[in-house]
């Protein structure tokens, strides 16, 4: 009763999302709780739990093999199935590769052990897959499929380029199954990549693919710093909201400077665009490329009548490769003209009309897409002389020269990444760690001696452990 002892109006409170506590039966209905006392007409309470779960592989490590599936999951390892199971029929979604671990933030996938000969992907070999398990959870009345439980998960937060914001299509529901001898459920192996081009791989890319944006599509583009959201769940018809988010996190910052020589083709837009591939690239090992500026210059005719110049020298005899004049004249000019802080330690692109070999050098004359000078091997004996050059002095280290002629879809990417891992060439000057399977892994490896013109899924991305160990190697 009210003050003037009227019955007091009771509002209702609509229940959004409602708790169901683990291990309770679940049965479709409609929650509503007289409140004479609320001040809202709705109340969000948390969904039933979802774990999100990565393989724990230590890193170069090799897969932990389990069986194939139907045993039950190695997370939870049962020693027999319950004598009653919900689900007699039920199976593992898929083989578990991994012993697998709990996680608060996710990867992007290098794809060093999903990506065969055939450039078909097996997400579930992964060493940065994911899955989502929900653990003992019964839906009442029902025998327990596959597709009674789904989910939709998208991505956001990309703050350089909202291509690599990922939402969620309308059919695009990812189904949870359940796994034999108890009330658990759980995905597939899925993969976040950094680019759209192995988003919008066609079904069929590998085993139980489906296009993008649509049912059960297993890769989803994200941008580092943004998040991964589970946005919703469905059991049976029922839909609630989750808005679960999970943080893909950067693991090392890089600032990167530029400059497009003003007689060459490149111009700010498109060293921009061969930035932002690089930065896709250097996705894969946690490093985000922030590009402080982009400077056009004007070619020096004190040193040079045109940015076509000769970029090395190998003097004779020697096992180390140092600057032409005409390579340090940019470098010199650069500095003096736009940037006088520059050091050895700063990572400056420069976008000139071409780059070629001195004809005192053998192959005399040979233009080559690019070139980086990172600072090692100050006394290696000839085995990385292929794979860059040794500054002759400190203050030309980490310069990257980049032919606006010859130039690929990933020259940028390939000579920044020699900078950061001071290192030449996968395959040739370093090899992969204990792999049987090279060839193909050296074929896709950004870092192979000469990079593939296309950005197909067989091309020249790929990044794997050992180079993201010479990035970081206190870790």
């Amino acid at each position: 009763m009210n003050s003037q002892g009227q019955p007091q109006p009771v509002e209702v409170l609509k229940v959004v999302e409602f708790v169901i506590a683990e291990g309770a039966d679940y049965s479709s209905h409609t929650e509503t709780l007289e409140a004479p006392d609320i001040k809202s007409n709705e109340l969000t309470i948390a969904l039933v739990p979802i774990e999100i779960l990565v393989p724990d592989v230590p890193e170069m490590d090799t897969p932990i093999l389990a069986g194939p599936g139907g045993g039950g999951s190695p997370i939870t390892d049962p020693v027999a199935p319950p004598a009653n199971p919900t689900n007699p029929q039920g199976s593992t979604p898929e083989t578990i590769n991994f012993a697998l671990k709990a996680a608060t933030e996710l990867k992007v996938a290098k794809m060093e052990h999903s990506l065969d000969a055939n450039h078909k992907i097996d997400a579930s070999k992964d060493h940065d897959c994911f899955y989502l398990r929900i653990p003992s959870f019964k839906i009442a009345g029902v025998t327990h499929q596959k597709g009674h439980i789904k989910i939709k998960i998208s991505t956001k937060d990309a703050s350089d380029h909202t291509e690599h914001n990922d939402p969620a299509g309308a059919n695009e529901w990812i189904d949870l199954e359940p796994v034999l001898g108890s009330d658990t459920w759980m995905t597939k192996s899925l993969l976040l990549v950094s680019d759209k081009g192995v988003d919008d791989l066609p079904a069929g890319q590998g085993a139980d693919y489906a296009a993008d944006e649509q049912a059960n599509d297993r890769t989803h583009v994200v941008e580092l710093g943004g998040k991964v959201v589970i946005e919703k769940i469905k059991i049976l018809t029922d839909e609630h909201t989750l808005n679960i988010e999970i943080p893909v996190k950067t693991k090392k910052e890089v600032p990167i400077k530029a400059v497009y020589l003003q007689d060459q083709p490149i111009n700010e837009s498109l060293a921009k665009e061969y930035l932002k591939i690089a930065n896709e690239r250097m996705a894969q090992i946690g490093v985000k490329l922030k590009i402080i500026n982009i400077k056009p210059m004007p070619v020096s005719t004190q040193h040079m009548q045109s940015s076509d110049i000769m970029a090395v020298f190998k003097p004779q005899g020697s096992s180390r490769t140092t600057p032409h004049p005409e390579a340090k004249a940019l470098v010199d000019t650069y500095k003096s003209t736009i940037d006088s802080t520059i050091t050895e330690n700063d990572i400056v692109v420069f976008f000139c009309q071409q780059i070629r070999y001195p004809s005192t050098q053998i192959p005399a004359g040979q233009c080559v897409r690019g070139l980086a000078t990172f600072p090692s091997y100050a006394n290696s004996t000839g085995a990385f002389e292929n794979s860059g050059f040794q500054p002759e002095t400190p203050a030309y280290a980490n310069k990257i020269f980049i032919s606006a002629a010859h130039r690929g879809p990933f020259t940028v990417a390939h000579e920044i990444m020699h900078c950061l891992s001071d290192q030449g060439h996968f395959g040739v000057d370093y090899n992969p760690d204990n792999l049987s399977d090279t060839h193909h892994k050296v074929l896709h490896n950004l870092m192979r001696y000469g990079t593939s013109a296309g950005e197909a899924i067989d091309s020249t991305k790929r990044l794997y452990d050992i180079q993201e160990l010479l990035v970081y190697p206190t870790n």
